[in-house]
């Protein structure tokens, strides 16, 4: 996990996570943030969905890179200092 400030600003900060798996097949960036929507057999579809959501919910921004064979990189830029933690209570 890389965490740094994006750009030389103060108020975002952004967090990269890679991996070297299988990748994301084309066509299906959209689908892998719907919730229940896997392609394995013993996952529950839900860690993406809930991460970006949650990303979502703060006013942050989730982007995506994936190329087959290669993994991916899941990045997330999100506002620092402007949401309190009972604007974000469940």
């Amino acid at each position: 996990i890389n965490a740094h400030d994006t750009k030389n600003r103060n108020d975002i900060v952004e967090i990269e996570i890679t991996d070297n798996g299988t990748g994301i097949a084309q066509g299906l960036e959209d689908l892998i943030f719907e919730p229940f929507y896997t392609t394995r057999t013993d996952g529950t579809g839900l860690g993406l969905a809930i991460s970006k959501a949650c990303v979502d919910l703060i006013g942050g921004s989730f982007f995506v890179k994936s190329e087959i064979g290669k993994g991916s990189e899941f990045s997330f830029e999100i506002p620092v200092g402007k949401v309190s933690e009972t604007e974000i209570a469940v």
